[in-house]
């Protein structure tokens, strides 16, 4: 049975789509500016009011929406927003719809993740105003033939917000692995997440083996947020005790709405990972990582685009024990100064990030010129 939540929708200036990382989302937003929230995962909003019901009418039958975009698009409407601001980038048709059809307001998305051609398709032939992480982002839009208003590459929000308060370099850590676990890996019948487990359970076996063999501290950062320090999800934490068979490691959970994972991982003396968004976030400002693609022939074919920019210094190719600790003993023991020559051409394209224009603050004046337009009309 379908869960309802009953909202009395309030005129605002910036409409936040979906929950989805408010906290983070209303510090691109300029304080003078009302902002409401559009609440959508879990039960479905819902408004009852004539004028609602008329506007999805006729986003389905005049405008040709299809009943989702119909449905959404009426309800951002009660709002009567002038700026309208996500995290969901991927997998969601409505905005772009919404924008198609309302040239007067802002539509903004916020890429927050790496993404598959697949997931960029979903949204349908239009998407709205998309500030992504990097270059690369702009190939898959070119690549899934979806056309944005405007797509610009600007880096991560989460990690210009956490740099505009914080350094990083400290080096507290040995080796940070950055897991992408998911109980549903064991259960689906997919060969994508096949791979991924696959390439977890090398990845960190080799870990374990070179720790134990060079005395180096492992911590493992969870892909499971929990609301509170010191809780688990207990599959993840079961996946990793398994796999270390009395090995010694950390693990720490990524907290919900907190910057952990970024004070852990830009304080690593080398971040390893498979698949992870964090990886390139990290390796943009100039910190050391190893990714694990190569480890898995599938993985590694259906991985071309978030590899071939990327020299094999930073890239397994194969899943060998030999290849796995020549590179990261060569990464650890390479200067920083030698690093940052090694990833020049190449740190920006997947993760434009520049410490001295962050996202939000980049994204807020974007919302200032449009609310203040809109005043001089």
């Amino acid at each position: 049975m379908i869960q309802i939540r009953l909202l009395w929708p309030k005129t605002t200036q910036v409409l936040i789509y979906d929950e989805l990382g408010e906290t983070f989302l209303r510090k691109a937003v300029p304080n003078s500016c009302a902002v409401e929230v559009l609440p959508i995962r879990d039960r479905l909003p819902i408004t009852f009011r004539f004028s609602f019901l008329i506007r999805c009418l006729v986003n389905y039958v005049h405008q040709k929406l299809s009943p989702r975009q119909a449905y959404f698009s009426a309800l951002i409407d009660q709002y009567k927003p002038r700026v309208v601001i996500t995290f969901i980038d991927s997998n969601n048709s409505v905005l772009g719809a919404y924008a198609q059809h309302h040239s007067d307001v802002l539509v903004i998305a916020i890429q927050n993740g790496i993404r598959s051609e697949l997931s960029v398709a979903n949204q349908g032939s239009l998407a709205p105003i998309y500030f992504g992480l990097g270059d690369v982002t702009k190939e898959l839009f070119e690549k899934a033939n979806v056309s944005c208003q405007r797509i610009e590459s600007v880096g991560s929000m989460l990690l210009g917000i956490y740099l505009a308060e914080n350094s990083f370099g400290q080096e507290e850590y040995d080796l940070v692995f950055v897991s992408s676990y998911r109980a549903t890996w064991d259960v689906q019948n997919n060969k994508y997440h096949r791979a991924l487990l696959d390439a977890h359970q090398i990845v960190f076996r080799h870990l374990l083996r070179y720790a134990q063999l060079h005395r180096k501290r492992i911590l493992v950062l969870t892909k499971g947020k929990v609301l509170n320090e010191g809780e688990y999800c207990a599959e993840e934490d079961e996946f990793y005790r398994q796999l270390a068979n009395g090995a010694e490691y950390t693990l720490i959970s990524t907290v919900k709405d907190t910057f952990t994972a970024y004070r852990i991982a830009l304080n690593a003396s080398l971040l390893i990972a498979v698949d992870s968004t964090l990886a390139y976030e990290v390796l943009s400002v100039g910190r050391k990582i190893i990714l694990g693609w190569g480890t898995n022939s599938y993985l590694k074919s259906a991985a071309v685009r978030y590899t071939k920019y990327l020299s094999d210094n930073v890239v397994l190719t194969n899943g060998s024990y030999e290849e796995f600790h020549e590179k990261v003993t060569m990464l650890i023991n390479l200067s920083q100064e030698d690093y940052e020559i090694t990833i020049e051409e190449y740190r920006s394209k997947y993760l434009n990030q520049d410490i001295n224009s962050p996202p939000h603050l980049v994204i807020e004046r974007e919302i200032r010129r449009h609310i203040e337009q809109d005043n001089l009309i």
